[in-house]
């Protein structure tokens, strides 16, 4: 079966199959529109990783695993009460010149 295929087959089942697990709250109380903010890629550069790190407010910070920084921002996050997620680097199709450290290939 050709690869491409293949893929929009997966692609086309992982749709169908979200909806089943998507879950809707309802209550009788109305909510705000929410945003969420993300600061990506942090770990390679420390001047700007600390200022992104001193926001305030409920900002959260994607850190990537393999970076030079990347304890001691995640630290830093931690001690400040701040959400912190795993930026974790995937090989794509194609164009995988800047793949970082670690990347999942």
């Amino acid at each position: 079966m050709d690869m491409h295929l293949i893929k929009k087959v997966l692609l086309f089942y992982f749709v169908l199959i979200s909806g089943f697990f998507s879950t809707s709250v309802f209550s009788d109380q109305t909510s705000l529109p929410t945003i969420s903010i993300i600061i990506d890629d942090l770990g390679y550069r420390q001047k700007e990783d600390l200022r992104a790190l001193a926001l305030p407010g409920p900002v959260a910070y994607a850190i990537l695993p393999q970076a030079p920084l990347t304890e001691k921002m995640s630290l830093i996050a931690a001690q400040k009460g701040k959400d912190i997620l795993l930026h974790q680097p995937m090989q794509a199709m194609e164009k995988n010149k800047y793949l970082s450290p670690g990347a999942l290939t």
